[in-house]
């Protein structure tokens, strides 16, 4: 999530300031909503009280696409690059 939130804030607060908690916390229910993220349904300890977030099988599966064509769109620049002919 603090990836994305640095994505879209951009990369010079990465240097200067943390990403304020509310741009998270909108990001997780704006993912929640879309079915892509629900609280996690592991066990923790009872002093542990931290917010906890698992992908949604949907979730698994949009990530899972999203990589998937960054992976072939690598492979396609990969191919047609001219500096490996030879």
């Amino acid at each position: 999530m603090t990836s994305l939130a640095f994505h879209h804030v951009g990369q010079e607060h990465r240097l200067r300031d943390p990403i304020p908690s509310n741009y998270l916390t909108s990001f997780i229910a704006d993912f929640a909503a879309l079915d892509l993220l629900a609280s996690s349904k592991k066990r923790h300890s009872v002093q542990d009280t931290n917010t906890y977030w698992s992908l949604t099988l949907l979730g698994r599966e949009v990530h899972s696409r999203i990589r998937k064509n960054e992976i072939l769109k690598g492979l396609v620049s990969f191919a047609e690059d001219p500096e490996d002919e030879t």
